[in-house]
């Protein structure tokens, strides 16, 4: 392991990182120091979640290639391969030609080269326009599909968005030195499901059917107002002559019996039509057997009613 910025025979070169760059960039450089000690501590105990952690916060507070390097040898021993490789490459590119450390971190990151796993992702022919491929949360631009890509080995989630269509989600394991290619396809465009009871001729074959059936309503009312009425007329009426109570109920009746039978015709006819609008609504054209009420000067009666 590397110290954050001596490393044994290894001197942080002051010709790279000049006093007054080191500056600019700092924002905490005392607890920048003391996580990387931190670090140190954990990666010396093997615990390298923890070291990880602390080098990554101590290289936000105050960036170093000591720190970098420590960083990198850090996700290597947690198996982040890729990870390791490109911090280790930055490390040797961060540094003068003839820093001593330039070899160190180009042979660490030309070992680990050999053993990184690589991902292709191609996107489906005839994928829509505005198809978007992310990987592990991370946006795949056009021009990286198709191309090899180093990866960390484990499960990696690919998600491919279309317009007008639900994301495809894909999981792909993947292991140290694997070539793996995986085609990005969208999710089938799915037509728009049709939606019942909403159709303008079903609405108003509902309305109808109402006002049949408030119809029928009064029929029963008025009918049961003209037996009322019979009884009075009977009671009041012997051998056809009528008293005044006999002859006001007579005259009733005759009235409640015509609104009676006008609101049962009316109210029939307006269930009928009712339920033929809603049995031929909608798009579909399936067989409909009914029994439908109807009425004339003869007197109610059903009809049966077959939709093909």
């Amino acid at each position: 392991m590397y110290a954050r910025r001596t490393l044994a025979a290894l001197v942080l070169a002051g010709a790279a990182l000049s006093a007054s760059q080191a500056h600019a960039q700092a924002r905490d450089p005392v607890a920048a120091e003391a996580l990387f000690r931190a670090g140190r501590a954990a990666a010396e105990k093997g615990d390298y979640e923890a070291a990880c952690s602390r080098f990554r916060e101590s290289q936000s507070l105050d960036p170093a290639p000591g720190t970098t390097f420590n960083l990198a040898d850090c996700e290597e021993h947690r198996g982040k391969l890729a990870t390791a490789w490109e911090l280790f490459t930055r490390v040797a590119s961060a540094l003068p030609p003839g820093d001593d450390r330039v070899k160190i971190a180009s042979g660490r990151a030309a070992a680990l080269e050999k053993r990184l796993p690589k991902l292709t992702i191609t996107l489906a022919q005839g994928a829509p326009g505005g198809t978007a491929v992310r990987r592990d949360g991370v946006d795949i631009g056009p021009a990286t599909l198709g191309v090899p890509l180093p990866i960390d080995p484990g499960q990696h989630v690919i998600v491919v968005r279309a317009p007008g269509r639900d994301d495809h989600t894909t999981t792909v394991d993947i292991g140290e030195g694997e070539q793996k290619t995986i085609e990005a396809l969208p999710t089938s465009a799915s037509a728009p499901a049709a939606v019942e009871g909403v159709s303008p001729r079903r609405t108003a074959g509902y309305v109808v059917i109402g006002v049949g059936a408030a119809s029928l309503v009064v029929f029963a009312a008025t009918g049961i107002a003209v037996l009322v009425e019979k009884g009075t007329f009977d009671q009041h009426c012997m051998s056809g002559l009528c008293d005044m109570t006999g002859f006001s109920a007579g005259q009733s009746g005759q009235k409640l019996g015509t609104a009676s039978g006008a609101s049962l015709a009316a109210g029939l006819v307006a269930v009928a039509a009712g339920t033929v609008l809603v049995l031929t609504s909608g798009p579909g054209k399936k067989p409909t057997t009914a029994l439908l009420p109807s009425a004339g000067p003869s007197g109610a009666s059903l009809s049966l009613l077959h939709r093909w």
